[in-house]
């Protein structure tokens, strides 16, 4: 069988350059006006209410946007004023001087900033100084933009969910104004007006970070492909069968005896025998000229959103594959046994939209551990770990004894037998008795 461990250079150097991705301008869809960009991060600020009135608790909104494709640390340090219009100190105040925002790639979101204006301060207009800093939190990586300058691309509000849609309604109601101080690059300057009124509404303020859109949720397969190549190639080139079928296997007891429907070591043993063959010996199609757009196992789509949220997983297969990928190489697992199944046997198995319902069941039993039956773990998973007994062995393992050994495993079954299942059972003999003779 072809291994997986290695790209073809040609499909490789036939590939069109990815464009780079201008994602939504939020920041500018909320303000009207092109983003603020202190460091690496775009920002605006406003208050809300517009006009906070003398006496009134009131709310620092603090615009945040990621431009790159890597997260940032973000810290904003609100500066209110030391003395009001008629010289009078300390009229305003915010319990939080010190704020740190963690932005995923190409993150937006808006921190709320508790703050207060004191009764006696005089109406006026005042201003607003926002010290912002930011930087890549992993800096041994150098970040791409996806984002322009000038803010990004026009948001799909059709995309969004109503909640933000609702959140973004409400932002763009407030006054957006401020400009980046020319000497103290990173004050973000912008003002405030306080008025006085008979009545002072009560207003409960608790800072947060609502976050609106992220990278994650909207990410182009292109891209997303793209960026986590370096961790993709390096974990397909370790991809080799006999390195891989013992923790396999102690991941599908593990599994699998979670649903209430205990493996004996046999069973588990041909299960991992499939599952280690399709993920390590069947090639993952890569796009070319000719199809730009291949199919790829279920495994490898949830793969690249794995080393999305954690490249560093990479150095971490056994890990990866037991915990992240196993409930997605089942469904790979059942759909390329039963082909195997139709070959060998020239048996019809069902169609196509059947067997990838039958391999969605065996996974969400898997992922609720719901019980599983004796149909669901021999057909066709340990059927055609029959077919590969002699390809793909254990380290020790005696070919021979191991299919004896599922034969036996069966029979101890026999109080799960029923009209339904008897045909199961036909299949298994079957292909024991031609693995035994193709061994012989």
């Amino acid at each position: 069988m072809p291994s997986n461990k290695s790209i073809p250079k040609t499909a490789t150097k036939t590939m069109p350059a990815v464009p780079p991705p201008n994602y939504p301008d939020l920041i500018g869809l909320v303000t009207n006006k092109k983003p603020i960009n202190i460091d690496i991060v775009q920002c605006a600020v406003a208050t809300r209410p517009t006009q906070v009135i003398a006496g009134q608790n009131f709310e620092l909104i603090v615009l945040l946007q990621n431009p790159s494709d890597m997260q940032i640390n973000v810290v904003i340090m609100p500066k209110l004023p030391e003395e009001d219009a008629a010289k009078h100190p300390h009229m305003f105040a915010t319990p939080s001087q010190r704020i740190r925002v963690v932005l995923q790639p190409a993150e937006v979101g808006y921190v709320i900033i508790p703050a207060v204006c004191l009764r006696k301060a005089a109406p006026g207009h005042y201003p607003l100084i926002t010290e912002i800093h930011a930087e890549v939190i992993d800096k041994t990586q150098k970040p791409a933009r996806v984002r322009l300058p000038e803010g990004g691309g026009d948001p799909n509000l059709g995309s969004l969910s109503e909640e933000v849609r609702l959140s973004l309604l409400s932002l763009r109601k407030l006054r957006w104004d401020a400009h980046v101080d020319t000497w103290r690059k990173h004050n973000l300057n912008s003002t405030f007006d306080v008025i006085t009124a008979a009545e002072v509404p009560a207003i409960a303020v608790k800072g947060s970070w609502n976050s609106l859109w992220t990278m994650r949720d909207y990410l182009d397969e292109n891209v997303l492909k793209e960026r986590v190549k370096p961790q993709m190639d390096a974990f397909l080139a370790k991809l080799i069968a006999n390195d891989f079928i013992k923790g396999i296997n102690e991941a599908t007891l593990e599994w699998f005896n979670k649903t209430g429907y205990m493996l004996q070591s046999v069973e588990a043993l041909y299960v991992s025998k499939v599952l280690t063959h399709v993920l390590c010996e069947l090639k993952v199609e890569q796009p070319t000229k000719i199809n730009p757009n291949p199919t790829f196992p279920d495994w490898y789509n949830k793969l690249t959103w794995v080393f999305f949220d954690d490249p560093r997983l990479v150095d971490y297969p056994d890990r990866v594959i037991k915990t992240h990928l196993y409930p997605e190489l089942i469904k790979d697992a059942v759909r390329h046994a039963f082909r195997m199944l139709t070959t060998v046997l020239k048996e019809d198995f069902g169609t196509v939209d059947e067997i990838n319902d039958y391999a969605e069941n065996i996974s969400s039993a898997l992922q609720n551990n719901t019980e599983l039956t004796y149909a669901q773990v021999y057909l066709p998973l340990i059927a055609a770990g029959i077919i590969i007994a002699n390809r793909l062995t254990m380290s020790g393992e005696n070919v021979t004894n191991s299919l004896h050994q599922i034969s036996e495993a069966q029979t101890k079954r026999k109080g799960e037998f029923n009209e339904d299942n008897a045909f199961i059972v036909e299949i298994i003999n079957k292909l024991v008795d031609r693995s035994l003779e193709y061994k012989f």
